[in-house]
């Protein structure tokens, strides 16, 4: 029967009652008159109270218009009926029995039992409802868990409106109850609801395999009936305590099996609500095992890469030695006499020892960053010095191959920034390499531009292009992968590890920027990075005076990138410029130019055009006096020998290989025009060879001992050797030397007890402190801190470079060696 169907019922029964109590009031009896008169106004305050009840009871649509009308009909005859008594009795009542009214009329029965099951449904579910809303106000932390048994809860209410007016009330509750057990059954944690006394009101089945106890058995009993167990004291007592207080988290809840064997682990969260608490179980014995084992496998891992670091440490030792001695005697050999086929054989032996550094150096630092042992420095650098740094070495293999290599730096970016410039140049360096490996014609460039400089700190945002084959759009993402190119024939053609963009991938994210490509197939690829950086006045060069204001320049490039550059740069400073692509324009703008009393004061010269190159167009302008007010630089990408001679034979002022540092430039052009004294780059400033020095050379390899000496002694120092490090502390106790080169490993005593035994005999002493630098074949994280700790003031890593040898001895006293990392 359905909300509806019970209302019509109702309606019908409190006619047919009406009809009862009218005729009862009409009866000769004068005794039944009176007792129906007094009996029937209890009875009816009675039906008309829980109408009213009702009433609020259903507040949907339908049920409650049929309610209201219900009850403005039973008001009606209650007034007629006590108009009708009135009349009867006179308006007094006469005695009565004490017999019970709804006895004398059936159809009262029916009317009262229908409205107290009416009744006892609806205080059911609304309990429910409130007591469930009720969970979930006190249950924030833990919503996600109850959030179907809540949901379902407050979907209840809009189910019995919609069923009430569709004639399916009771279905819908079913249905919705029936699911409500679905979900809460299908919770995978244990759960179970209290009352304020400590009775289950709720028991999952959940929890009935947990604990091995049914609902059946469960609910109604309290609760040390049910979990009374000492490991669950801790439970019992918060929910015992918690009242209506915030969630609480018990951990570590241990019970042992009945039978024996191994116990359970749990965790209980619990969640007092006003009328009792809802608890959830959950057995953790399986995730900490779990966890147990990852924690064991971690371990495992860190050793294995523990082992992993101290074997490449290890195999760099001992491939550096012998490296050394290859590219340390080749060079020396390379500096005497030799044929042109003996010269570029060992020419071909130097670049192919270079390369097997270069693949050792890749292994070493995607080890490094890969086990997390790569620490960023945070030091001044000045980014003109540091973008001329990375250029110059990577301007031969581009010349090489007939590219041109451009710098287009904005004017916008600050000349020095805090930040890591070995990693800075091995990012920037990795990007050019790649470009110039990959691109047969044309030019590769490197952008640099500052973006929103705001409070001491700029974005710099970096772009190598190229005009090389470009990379298709599926393969943008696993470039960056380690040992992933672009094509799988890329290794075979062009060789390498595959992990250069995967280091400079990592060493961009380390600096918490960001890297990515822009490239399609056929048109070449731009890779972009940017990374934030504090600004910092500590390495400025002195402030550059307007002095090249209203100073007159032609440009004379056949590469339109080249022209843009340096018509950009020279604007910059204030310079009136134009532009021309070849030779013969170059001539007759000059020629324009004289003619209308306005020579161009500075010619800037690429020496490297087709058609007429450079040099042909610097004699064709020594030859004619109209042009002599020109002065010429020239701009070379070859290097080639024989280049500063023809510079010197035909006049020209200047002669600079490209790319040209913006710095280098504005200083040529000034002297040029004599109007800016030369000055020094503190960043590059270095002893001049003005003494030959006494070095000591702690070595025990024959070969590396040869190699160093070797070097030294053509540069004009006298070097005595110590093979350990008894025989160095014994060389130092016998005579002065300016500087000692210190090896970290050698027999009976190492490099860095030699170097704590000098340093103590000086403290003691007091009679200085002689500059001690660290000649390693270790690479690894830690090598260079442990030497520095042991009092050495440089660390050189093997194989060592000529010219970062000759810079660290020489430097000596000047100022803090640039350490390499």
């Amino acid at each position: 029967m359905t909300e509806l169907d019970r209302l019509n019922r109702l309606q019908t029964l409190i006619q047919e009652a009406r009809r009862n109590v009218l005729y009862a009031l009409t009866t000769d009896d004068r005794n039944r008159q009176v007792e129906y008169a007094d009996r029937s106004r209890s009875a009816d305050g009675e039906v008309l109270t829980n109408i009213g009840r009702h009433v609020e009871w259903t507040t949907k649509p339908v049920a409650g218009a049929a309610l209201q009308k219900l009850l403005v009909d039973w008001r009606a005859y209650l007034a007629v009926r006590d108009q009708v008594v009135g009349e009867i009795l006179g308006g007094s009542n006469r005695e009565a029995t004490d017999n019970d009214l709804r006895n004398g009329i059936p159809a009262f029965n029916l009317v009262l039992t229908d409205l107290q099951a009416i009744k006892q449904f609806h205080e059911q579910q609304f309990a429910f409802n409130i007591a469930e809303l009720d969970f979930m106000a006190t249950s924030a932390l833990y919503r996600d868990r109850i959030l179907f048994v809540t949901g379902l809860t407050m979907l209840f209410a809009i189910v019995v409106a919609l069923a009430a007016q569709k004639d399916g009330m009771f279905r819908a509750v079913r249905a919705s109850e029936d699911r409500l057990r679905e979900i809460i059954s299908s919770i995978n944690e244990g759960m179970f609801v209290s009352d304020r006394a400590g009775r289950v009101t709720l028991w999952n089945p959940v929890l009935e395999r947990m604990l091995d106890r049914p609902a059946a058995d469960a609910i109604g009993r309290t609760l040390d009936e049910v979990i009374g167990h000492r490991e669950f004291d801790a439970l019992l007592q918060s929910i015992k305590t918690t009242g209506a207080s915030k969630p609480v988290v018990l951990s570590d809840l241990t019970r042992s099996k009945a039978t024996g064997g191994e116990g359970r682990v749990f965790e209980a969260r619990v969640f007092p609500f006003e009328r009792g608490s809802t608890v959830f179980l959950d057995d953790v014995t399986d995730g900490r095992r779990v966890a147990a084992e990852l924690q064991h496998a971690k371990e495992a891992a860190e050793a294995a890469n523990r082992a992993k670091s101290d074997f490449l440490a290890n195999m760099s030792h001992e491939i550096r030695t012998p490296l050394n001695g290859v590219i340390g005697m080749t060079e020396l050999v390379l500096d005497t006499d030799l044929t042109d086929d003996q010269r570029e054989c060992l020419q071909t032996v130097k670049s192919s020892a270079d390369g097997l550094l270069g693949i050792l150096n890749d292994i070493l630092d995607f080890s490094k960053i890969e086990s997390r042992r790569l620490d960023l420095e945070a030091v001044p650098v000045a980014v003109s010095d540091l973008i001329s740094s990375v250029l110059k070495p990577l301007a031969v293999r581009a010349h090489q191959k007939g590219l041109e290599l451009v710098s287009d730096i904005d004017p916008g970016v600050p000349e020095g920034i805090i930040g890591d410039p070995v990693r800075l140049r091995q990012i920037l360096a990795n990007l050019l390499g790649n470009a110039i490996k990959f691109t047969q014609a044309g030019h590769v460039i490197l952008s640099i531009r500052c973006e929103k400089p705001q409070d001491g700190r700029c974005r710099l945002s970096f772009a190598v292009a190229d005009t090389g084959p470009g990379i298709p759009r599926e393969k943008h993402t696993a470039i960056f992968e380690a040992f992933r190119q672009a094509d799988g024939s890329t290794t075979r053609q062009y060789g390498g590890t595959g992990l250069g963009l995967t280091i400079a991938s990592n060493l961009v994210h380390l600096m918490n920027g960001r890297i990515w490509v822009e490239s399609e197939p056929g048109e070449g690829a731009t890779f972009h990075f940017v990374v934030d950086f504090a600004v910092t006045s500590v390495l400025l060069t002195e402030t550059r005076e307007p002095s090249l204001a209203g100073v007159s320049a032609l440009i004379v490039d056949d590469n339109a990138v080249n022209r843009r550059v340096l018509v950009a740069q020279l604007t910059r400073w204030g310079m009136r410029c134009t532009a021309v692509e070849g030779g013969q324009a170059a001539l007759d703008a000059l020629t324009e130019s004289a003619r209308a009393g306005r020579p161009y004061q500075v010619v800037l010269l690429d020496a490297n055009m087709p058609d007429v190159d450079g040099f042909t167009v610097a004699e064709q302008i020594a030859g004619r006096p109209d042009l002599a007010g020109s002065t010429i630089m020239m701009l070379s990408s070859s290097g080639q020998l024989g280049d500063a001679t023809r510079c010197r034979q035909l006049g020209v002022s200047a002669h600079l290989t490209k790319p040209v540092a913006q710095a280098d430039l504005f200083q040529a052009i000034g002297q040029i025009v004599g109007s800016t004294p030369a000055k020094t780059s503190a960043t590059t400033l270095k002893t001049p060879l003005a003494e030959r020095l006494k070095v000591l050379l702690a070595e025990d390899n024959p070969v590396n001992e040869r190699v160093a000496v070797g070097f030294l002694t053509k540069r004009g120092h006298r070097v005595t050797v110590a093979r350990n490090g008894v025989e160095a502390v014994a060389a130092f106790d016998r005579e002065p030397f300016d500087a000692i080169l210190m090896d970290v490993q050698m027999p009976v005593m190492g490099g860095l007890e030699a170097t704590a035994a000098i340093r103590e005999r000086e403290r003691r002493a007091g009679n200085g402190h002689v500059w001690i630098v660290a000649m390693t074949a270790h690479a690894m994280k830690g090598d260079r801190e442990r030497c520095l700790d042991a009092g050495m003031d440089g660390y050189l890593s093997k194989p060592i470079d000529r010219e970062t040898l000759f810079d660290v001895i020489e430097r000596r006293g000047v100022g803090p060696v640039p350490l390499e990392t």
